[in-house]
């Protein structure tokens, strides 16, 4: 935990770090741009290292609700990168990054820019050059390129609208700190955190928050009440942030209405439900407050991705915790006096629960508990439940000529490893012609392995995907080690596994275990099982103006297929496996009942089906 003091100054006027050669304007300046400030110096915390500090500016008009310049944020999230703002004209200022230009209007609260996403970009992070694209740094694999279409898309951001007030001074631009933060946050997980006292910066796309830095960020915010300054920012800024940056992907209650009339008009269309749900939002008692996110996040349920759910840091807070589950057990049962939403989703999770173990039960029955290599036949089979890898750290090292390849021994339990040694045994095999890899238990990960996998069967290195905030269509290339030698050349392209591929899936292969079947599909290979469960759009980790994390789809990577169509829907298998009659097994909580999956880990039978497909 990063310890240090803030300063507290009053002040009058700004200082012009951002372009001191400026002179005065005052024609620059509105009404809310001559509010009385205060600037406090708050600590910084980047991914664990001292980082300093970095000035916040409260105006009097706003509370609690502190404010960022532009070109501070830029070099808090880039430091050295170069940034400069220039004043045109009344209220009108450019500011200019290394990687692209945009315009605000502190009048008319726009901002603009041709290439929002290059702007915006924080992917130099991870490789310098690289444009604004997932990437996930796996050493197996490296971003080529990218091509877009149309090539660019102007964008024009109406923060007035909702009431959020950009200010200038005629030298620098000041954003709210949340809704810059929003306006940059990627789908690698770059975002600056505030609890109301320091900034963790979270630099690292493998950190999940910032507790992974600041075991105790989270302690300001456990108290009861918020300023109704922040309860109505906070509240119009999660507004124009779910408007603008949600990915859309097509499943949830109220977005088709969000995406025509806004977030507050669709909460007011769902009556009595929606109605409670806003009211809580806006709420001065932080414990409400939670609760609505939570209940926001049952409108918005799409499978997974998007979770609003703002309370897990209170297991760490046990007093706290007591607090908040009251309140929320209270939020919960009036809700759904309202609505079935939760009822709905928690069946839902508990069928797609029970499959998924009954599945297991299955499988491990049919294959050997634990086994993840199987054959009969001609058939090789591996089982591969998640997008993941348990130990990049052994992956780094080997492509670093530091150790050896990660092997089954070395790094028990981890999926990729158990595949690439699975894919090893397979080619190494002559009496194997046939691979399937089993994703039926597969809930999704790391976009990385969806590229590096689908390279190995099919020699495409390459996913689709829309951006829902301007329509641009992506093509993003990347090279991968197809061999796993341990070096990314110019022979991986020759590289050509002797094995026919196939990929069994099932409702419960989500996200990545969707996006894999999507590509594979498109190349023609056989796609076996029922129809997957969806889920196309990268996540987006966000953070509240009081400096909680949720979750969103995102809009700057909603995966297509080959014709640009969004796959949330699911993929529809080439070969379809029928399920039969309801099957009764035991569970923990009791017996459950699922359909008999017992064709889809029947050996013989899956062998039959890819000899028949191949012939």
């Amino acid at each position: 935990m990063l310890i240090a003091s803030v300063s507290l100054t009053i002040v009058s006027c700004s200082d012009k770090e951002d372009d001191p050669s400026q002179p005065d304007n005052p024609t620059a300046l509105d009404d809310n741009d001559l509010k009385k400030f205060t600037e406090r110096e708050v600590p910084v915390n980047r991914s664990g290292v001292d980082a300093g500090t970095v000035t916040l500016r409260y105006y009097e008009d706003m509370g609690d609700v502190a404010y960022i310049s532009t070109a501070d944020y830029h070099r808090l999230m880039i430091p050295g990168a170069q940034y400069s703002v220039n004043y045109k004209e009344e209220g009108l200022y450019e500011l200019t990054s290394p990687t692209g230009k945009a315009i605000v209007d502190t009048r008319k609260e726009t901002f603009s820019s041709t290439d929002y996403e290059a702007f915006t970009n924080m992917m130099g992070l991870i490789k310098p050059g690289m444009p604004n694209v997932s990437y996930d740094s796996s050493p197996f694999l490296t971003f080529s390129s990218v091509m877009t279409m149309p090539a660019a898309v102007p964008v024009t951001l109406d923060y007035g609208k909702y009431g959020i007030d950009l200010r200038g001074d005629g030298h620098a631009v000041y954003f709210p700190l949340a809704t810059i933060n929003d306006l940059y946050t990627d789908g690698e997980n770059h975002r600056a955190c505030f609890n109301g006292e320091r900034i963790v910066v979270l630099a690292d796309p493998l950190a999940s928050g910032p507790e992974d830095f600041d075991e105790d960020y989270y302690r300001p915010l456990c108290h009861e009440t918020r300023s109704a300054e922040m309860a109505s920012f906070s509240y119009r800024n999660l507004c124009f942030t779910l408007d603008h940056f949600f990915g859309y992907p097509g499943r949830s209650a109220i977005e088709a209405k969000m995406k025509t009339d806004g977030l507050d008009k669709a909460l007011s269309a769902q009556g009595e439900a929606g109605e409670l749900v806003k009211k809580l939002l806006q709420s001065t008692n932080n414990l409400e407050y939670m609760a609505g996110m939570k209940l926001l996040g049952c409108f918005l349920f799409d499978g997974g991705h998007t979770n609003l759910d703002v309370s897990e840091f209170t297991s760490s807070y046990p007093d706290f915790e007591e607090q908040y589950d009251a309140e929320e057990e209270q939020q919960t049962e009036l809700f759904s006096n309202y609505s079935d939403l939760i009822i709905n989703i928690a069946l839902e999770a508990e069928e797609g629960e029970n499959r998924s173990n009954g599945r297991q039960q299955l499988r491990s029955n049919a294959y050997g508990e634990g086994e993840y290599y199987v054959k009969y036949g001609n058939t090789a089979v591996c089982v591969f439940d998640s997008f993941e890898y348990n130990d990049l750290n052994a992956w780094n090292q080997y492509y670093a000529g530091q150790a050896s390849i990660p092997t089954p021994e070395t790094c028990p339990g981890d999926p990729f490893v158990q595949f690439v040694d699975a894919l090893q045994q397979a080619e190494a095999d002559p009496e194997v012609e046939n691979f399937i890899l089993d994703i039926t238990n597969n809930g999704g990960g790391c976009s990385d392995l969806v590229v590096t996998i689908n390279s190995v069967m099919n020699g495409n290195s390459f996913v689709c995907s829309v951006n829902a905030l301007t329509g641009m269509h992506s093509i993003i290339t990347y090279e991968v080690d197809r061999n796993f030698n341990g070096k990314i050349d110019a022979d991986d392209k020759e590289v050509k596994y002797h094995l026919n591929f196939g990929i069994l899936q099932s409702s419960s292969s989500f996200s990545c275990g969707n996006l894999l079947p999507a590509l594979a599909k498109d190349q023609g290979l056989p796609i076996i099982g029922e129809k997957s469960g969806g889920g196309s759009c990268c996540v987006q980790s966000m953070t509240t103006p009081e400096g909680l994390s949720y979750n969103i789809s995102s809009h700057r990577s909603r995966l297509v297929d080959k014709n640009m169509q969004n796959i949330d829907g699911g993929i529809t298998p080439t070969i379809p496996i029928a399920l039969g009659d309801d099957i009764t097994f035991e569970t923990e909580d009791g017996d459950c009942t699922i359909p008999d999956y017992s064709n889809y880990y029947n050996l013989e039978f899956l062998n039959t089906l890819m000899n028949e497909y191949y012939r």
